[in-house]
């Protein structure tokens, strides 16, 4: 008898094994696609984003930062949280791998300025840099 019971506990727990299996097999799939953003919509948060740190750079480079900061340090922060924000963006495989170039050359340029100072500026990889941001009509990159 207690064979029966211990038998019929296994077969009930591998039902309810089961069922929650498939339950979770199918609500995932559908919410996943429709909550992806087009191509136009993560193009338009890229721009957001970029456009937002654009105007805290500004503030560096005409000199409104706080006494006692390193503006290349602020500037070269700045561009390394941009870089960050970009990367966390989720859009189309296709837009995204178009801008992970623009996000590696954001951070190299971070650093870059975060090296040289004043003389980054005469780096030719900034130029380069800027130039693919223009590319990608991503004039506030």
């Amino acid at each position: 008898m207690e064979g029966k019971i211990v038998n019929r506990l296994i077969i009930a727990s591998i039902g309810v094994v089961a069922i929650v299996i498939a339950a979770a097999g199918c609500g995932g799939g559908g919410d996943e696609a429709t909550a992806q953003v087009s191509e136009a919509q993560f193009t338009k948060q890229v721009k957001a984003t970029c456009a937002k740190s654009q105007k805290e750079i500004e503030l560096v480079v005409t000199g409104q930062t706080p006494s006692g900061t390193d503006p290349f340090e602020r500037l070269a922060s700045l561009l390394k949280q941009e870089a960050e924000q970009l990367d966390e963006l989720t859009g189309p495989k296709q837009a995204e791998a178009r801008i992970e170039p623009l996000i590696d050359n954001v951070l190299l340029v971070s650093g870059i300025i975060e090296q040289k100072g004043k003389n980054a500026f005469s780096d030719p990889r900034i130029a380069a840099y800027q130039s693919e941001a223009d590319e990608l009509h991503l004039t506030d990159c």
